[in-house]
């Protein structure tokens, strides 16, 4: 059962360590704490990067990829996880390497995701990956085949504009597979890719010399990232994009599961607002940067806004100011955040060369499920502001071998380069033994709460939906290589103050 929300002695008891105030809760055993991105106010919840067979190292048909993006928010997995009514996906985009075939595959259809064709592309000498979202034609990013370079990342990119699509730079620190190139017109950016934790090994200077020593480059913001040691890769992608605010280059945050195999799609979950329905509406929100990254699609919710003037801004959104700067009022709204930490990450246009480019505006605790916290800040030109929750690492309510369990599995995560796979195999046969594993026992008869849910959908392996208490700790936040009280919970896009 999702320890969450669903046990109301462990409600009781973790609001009396919090101050939190205990709702009503209604005679069902559970209840699912309402969300704050609504969908009536466009706000759709998917997948952006995800592969099929289609892509030399994925797994599933492109039929089952869909199938299995489409099973969170249905039967039987409602079934057994309530909370997952009305919290599926809305979108899924295939983004496959550096080929579309997938998107005439007669799998690609479905009447209950938005689905949107893409694109993942990237030198095989692994110089770095970018994503490409509402595009329906191939794009060739090496046409001279003589290995990818700079000018060839600008085509790119131009040629995704071209189509109506939109850039989004991928895994900028995965140490396989860095981002060295310079933006280049790029849309957004993957802080968040798999678990924040267990996909995202530290970046190290010898990964600097790889990529130098196979052709690529190393641009100022990915140095400054690699100077973050001791807090692991998804960090050091959002030290990235901090030092990219503070050159002047606002993008979007995005996040994706990189789907190839055992996670479901769906986590993190991607948020994107859409001014209009249909695949335009999706890539018009990444362009707008009216995004944020959450745990999984039930998990925590952020909103920011920001009010200039008597004019409201929300995320991703450039809010202009007078050049000698002016007070603002920014109020960051956290839902399903109980228990957490609301955080609002400010910096300026400085050289990105410093340890620090970043200052905590606003550091307290989530103390209800709906909640709202407002700061006034003198904003001038070059300024930003993102939010950010932490979750507690440990869910309320857990017995002592869950917690233990927990820690084992999130130090697992530190340091660790066996990626997400190895450790989820862990979890499987710690938590079932080696039938958790058998895909012909795949589906709801084979279901316990609390235990890792093989879904049916994957006909060429398993695919596991990961229970809200462990699935935090594939998200622990680390220090110092070591694991904190915290996991990432949600992260949203920066507004940045420009000269009015």
């Amino acid at each position: 059962m999702f320890r969450g929300w669903s046990r109301g002695a462990a409600l009781a008891s973790w609001c009396a360590l919090t101050g939190c105030s205990e709702p009503d809760l209604p005679s069902s055993e559970v209840w699912t704490p309402p969300a704050i991105a609504l969908r009536e106010d466009g706000w759709r919840c998917g997948e952006l990067h995800a592969h099929s067979d289609h892509s030399h190292d994925g797994e599933d048909t492109v039929a089952a990829l869909v199938g299995l993006a489409a099973s969170l928010g249905t039967i039987p997995v409602t079934t057994l996880l309530p909370e997952y009514v009305d919290n599926g996906l809305d979108f899924l985009a295939l983004t496959d390497h550096r080929t579309i075939d997938g998107l005439s595959d007669p799998g690609w259809t479905s009447d209950r995701l938005l689905l949107i064709g893409g694109q993942e592309s990237g030198d095989p000498s692994r110089i770095g990956h970018g994503l490409a979202w509402g595009i329906d034609r191939l794009i060739v990013d090496d046409p001279d085949l003589d290995g990818v370079t700079a000018a060839d990342v600008a085509a790119t990119i131009a040629d995704v504009h071209d189509l109506g699509g939109a850039f989004g730079v991928a895994h900028p620190t995965l140490g396989d597979y860095p981002w060295g190139w310079e933006t280049l017109g790029a849309d957004s950016i993957e802080v968040w890719n798999g678990g924040w934790s267990d996909q995202s090994p530290t970046m190290t200077s010898a990964d600097i010399e790889g990529l130098l020593a196979r052709g690529g480059e190393s641009s100022e913001a990915l140095l400054h990232a690699v100077g973050l040691q001791g807090a692991g890769g998804s960090m050091q992608a959002l030290a990235m994009y901090e030092a990219l605010l503070s050159q002047g280059v606002h993008l979007a945050i995005t996040g994706g599961s990189d789907r190839h195999q055992l996670r479901a799609p769906g986590f993190p979950a991607m948020y994107v607002r859409a001014e209009s329905d249909g695949i335009a509406g999706i890539v018009a929100g990444i362009r707008a940067r009216h995004t944020f990254v959450s745990r999984t699609p039930t998990s925590t919710q952020l909103l920011l806004e920001v009010r200039v003037g008597g004019v409201e801004y929300g995320l991703g959104d450039r809010v202009p100011v007078p050049p000698g700067g002016v007070e603002v009022e920014v109020s960051l709204r956290v839902g399903r955040g109980l228990g957490g930490r609301a955080l609002l990450i400010a910096g300026e246009d400085v050289e990105p060369a410093g340890d620090m480019l970043e200052r905590a505006e606003l550091d307290e605790p989530v103390n209800a499920y709906d909640e709202r916290f407002t700061v006034s800040l003198w904003a001038e030109p070059g300024q930003w502001v993102y939010p950010m929750v932490w979750d507690p690492l440990f869910a309320p309510g857990l017995t002592e071998e869950e917690s233990a369990r927990v820690r084992a599995l999130a130090e697992a995560t530190v340091g660790s380069r066996l990626g997400e796979e190895s450790l989820l195999l862990w979890l499987a046969r710690d938590l079932g033994g080696d039938g958790a594993l058998d895909s012909a026992r795949c589906g709801p008869g084979g279901w316990s709460p609390g235990q890792l849910l093989c879904l049916p959908k994957d006909t060429r392996g398993v695919t596991v939906l990961v229970p809200d208490i462990y699935d935090r700790a594939l998200n622990v936040i680390t220090s110092e290589e070591r694991i904190t009280e915290w996991a990432m919970g949600a992260i949203g896009s920066a507004v940045m103050f420009v000269e009015a």
